[in-house]
């Protein structure tokens, strides 16, 4: 499917009309940044707040937000996109407060949808804005239509990278193409595995001075998330950080970014927009120190 065609087919406008739930994407230009991991955390943030929380695991054909959040799910997606399984059957509760409609893992046809059935999904998300507070959509990585199909469908777009020149390089270009579709979307970004405040923060004046110069726009900062030893203990023990650890700096790294998320998904007033005059068709040489 043309990505240029996506905005024509909806014949419905995704925006979040009073008092809806607000959907909110997390992706990444590439693997293996933490963006799965970040987003069932920050689901939980919520819920334990209080809010009603959707996990939508979006990696349609490498499904891993089960696992985290501890649940053997009866149903999967592709029973609702590929069988007409009503999407409420498909939900499944979770002891720690979030529902998660999951994925199932190494499906073919999920990983490549159909147009009709990219256009079922928007419809499907749009029917459960009413159900909950925030919607938690975790895409898959990548640049790849199914990722910035899906990630057109938020309300506001979480970038999940690391300061590595590989991560920083295709979160650029994830930007870039979020840009271009037919309803820019308000975007964020986040450093994971930062070292310091100052590893993740000079690795973010490096991507913001590509973003100013070549799209004429800045995404929003949302800070760093440490790397310390929480991580990868969590992980390997598949249990949540922020329920296992939630005093590490990691966790409240999370936290933190958690509330500025919610903060500005809602007030979200403007797109983004290129600034008057600037030009994006010269060649783009980047370059990362």
């Amino acid at each position: 499917m043309n990505r240029d065609n996506f905005g024509k087919i909806l014949p419905f406008n995704m925006t979040s009309a009073s008092g809806g739930g607000k959907i909110i994407a997390v992706t990444s230009g590439k693997g293996g940044v933490g963006k799965t991991n970040i987003s069932a955390n920050i689901a939980l943030t919520w819920a334990g707040e209080g809010y009603r929380v959707l996990a939508v695991d979006c990696d349609l054909g490498l499904a891993n937000m089960d696992l985290i959040l501890g649940v053997i799910p009866q149903f999967t997606l592709k029973d609702v996109l590929l069988n007409d399984l009503p999407v409420t059957e498909a939900i499944t509760h979770t002891a720690m407060g979030v529902d998660l409609l999951p994925a199932a893992a190494g499906e073919e046809d999920l990983a490549n949808l159909h147009p009709d059935k990219q256009l079922s999904f928007a419809q499907l998300l749009k029917g459960l804005r009413g159900m909950y507070d925030y919607i938690i959509l975790d895409t898959g990585a990548g640049v790849h239509s199914n990722v910035t199909h899906i990630a057109a469908l938020a309300d506001y777009v979480l970038i999940v990278t690391t300061v590595e020149p590989t991560a920083l390089s295709s979160a650029y270009a994830m930007i870039k193409i979020l840009g271009n579709e037919k309803q820019p979307k308000t975007i964020g970004v986040v450093l994971n595995m930062a070292s310091s405040g100052r590893e993740g923060l000079s690795a973010w004046q490096a991507l913001t001075s590509l973003t100013r110069r070549f799209l004429g726009t800045e995404p929003e900062y949302l800070g760093h998330i440490y790397q310390d030893s929480a991580v990868p203990k969590a992980v390997q023990k598949t249990y949540p950080l922020v329920k296992i650890y939630p005093r590490s700096p990691s966790a409240r790294c999370i936290q933190a970014t958690a509330a500025k998320i919610r903060s500005a998904v809602n007030k979200i007033k403007t797109q983004w927009t290129r600034t008057p005059g600037d030009s994006t068709t010269g060649s783009e040489v980047i370059r990362w120190s």
